[in-house]
């Protein structure tokens, strides 16, 4: 039950720590969609391949960590964006 709790209470920061769309004007939102959930993997992978643990078993050993692991995805993430041509919701204005 405690695995649960926990787990839930994990999604849910995660989902809070999603920021807006990125932008790309020649394409549909379902090619955003795709997009998004490859460049996720691709950073996710990319996390993996350097060594570190996975984002779960980091929320384990302490939210320093986790912040830390969260960070380099979202790094990995925007650059593979901004490679497919999107813009960051940022500099949107």
């Amino acid at each position: 039950m405690k695995w649960t709790a926990g787990l839930f209470a994990t999604s849910l920061v995660l989902a809070g720590c999603a920021g807006p769309a990125w932008y790309r004007p020649d394409v549909t939102e379902a090619r955003v969609e795709q997009d998004s959930r490859e460049c996720d993997r691709l950073a996710d992978h990319a996390a993996r391949a350097e060594g570190k643990p996975s984002h779960q078993a980091l929320v384990a050993k302490g939210a320093q960590q986790a912040h830390q692991r969260r960070a380099d995805h979202e790094e990995k993430y925007a650059a593979c964006m901004k490679e497919r041509g999107y813009t960051a919701p940022d500099a949107r204005g």
